[in-house]
């Protein structure tokens, strides 16, 4: 079967590999994270190229949990950012032992757009490579599952900097009771949206 627009098939994949491709040669953790959102609108757009007759579902899911992930990360980031001045992977390690509250929403943010289960990000890629092989187009869902592969390796590049590296600065960071709230919350649907993907 060939979709009507192949136009929107062959931009999903090759923004799909583009964007994870460049990510990968990030080390400033601001442009990893913009770079990589264009792989993600790559798996978005491959999803409405299908035409599926799921397509409204799974678009509008992969926007939730990929927009709760960009919440906890990039929220993250200012904070960690703005304390040390600086948006490299280096002002991330050991981020566990100076705020664990941010190291392990950071972390979660991560796991989920790199597809970890039982996160959304997961079903949300799930979602959609289901429909690239229920129309047949096998090959094209194995392209764009290696090319997922490349996010993981620049995603634990960050989480492993949190939980194993030695912290540069060893200064604590402090965050508000209402940030802790909203980070907490913000986690938690990630994770029901992952583990129980109906109630959306």
């Amino acid at each position: 079967p060939v979709p009507s627009c192949n136009f929107f098939l062959i931009i999903s994949i090759l923004t799909i590999i583009i964007g994870n491709v460049i990510a990968a040669t990030q080390s400033n953790v601001k442009r990893l994270l913009a770079y990589s959102s264009i792989g993600h609108a790559g798996f978005i757009i491959l999803g409405i190229a299908m035409k599926s007759p799921s397509v409204n579902f799974t678009t509008w899911y992969y926007l939730l949990a990929y927009c709760l992930a960009n919440l906890l990360t990039f929220w993250v980031l200012l904070v960690v950012s703005s304390k040390d001045n600086a948006e490299d992977i280096s002002v991330f390690n050991g981020l566990v032992k100076r705020n664990p509250i941010l190291a392990g929403s950071m972390a979660l943010g991560l796991l989920s757009m790199a597809g970890i289960p039982p996160l959304g990000g997961f079903f949300a890629k799930y979602f959609v490579l289901m429909d690239v092989i229920g129309r047949g187009y096998l090959l094209i869902a194995v392209i764009a599952i290696l090319a997922s592969l490349i996010g993981v390796y620049y995603y634990f590049r960050i989480i492993i900097a949190m939980f194993s590296k030695n912290a540069i600065h060893s200064t604590t960071i402090e965050i508000g009771s209402f940030t802790k709230l909203l980070l907490l919350l913000v986690s938690i649907l990630l994770l029901v949206i992952g583990i129980a993907p109906d109630f959306v």
